[in-house]
């Protein structure tokens, strides 16, 4: 992995000014969302899973894609101050949202680049920290794993 520069990247976050930002695993896929879930729970990741935000236990399954249902999911993963969701958009790419705003210090930063580098090595995939997209290949990353 090339050398991070801490405060380039945070001073970039601090301009995220009204947006979000995301961390995204593109060409994912069921058996990567499983093996992500699995490995997050393992690592000991702090996570809770919510139905139409009433908090339910963390039961991974393909229910939490069902576009045809009324019911919503969203995991949150809590690291630190820090909280980032993910509302299982889609299949094919696995993606978390957090607040810039939470992202003050290189500790805070150094928790993202772990999550990043747990993704990464649970799918031997791309992980990127970008501004909040609907297109995030087409989007410069502030952060890329590996």
């Amino acid at each position: 992995m090339t050398k991070i520069n801490y405060t380039k990247v945070l001073d970039q976050l601090a301009l995220q000014v009204g947006g979000l930002i995301e961390i995204y695993v593109l060409g994912a896929s069921y058996e990567d969302w499983s093996r992500v879930i699995d490995g997050l729970r393992q690592a000991g990741y702090e996570m809770a899973l919510t139905e139409l935000e009433t908090e339910i236990p963390v039961d991974f399954g393909p229910h939490v894609f069902d576009k045809m249902s009324d019911v919503e999911y969203r995991l949150a993963i809590r690291l630190g101050c820090q909280v980032w969701t993910s509302s299982f958009y889609s299949l094919d790419s696995i993606d978390f949202q957090g607040d810039p705003r939470d992202v003050t210090s290189t500790g805070d930063l150094v928790s993202i680049i772990q999550l990043m580098m747990h993704l990464n090595e649970s799918l031997a995939k791309r992980v990127v920290l970008v501004p909040e997209t609907f297109d995030p290949g087409m989007v410069e990353p502030y952060l890329a794993i590996p």
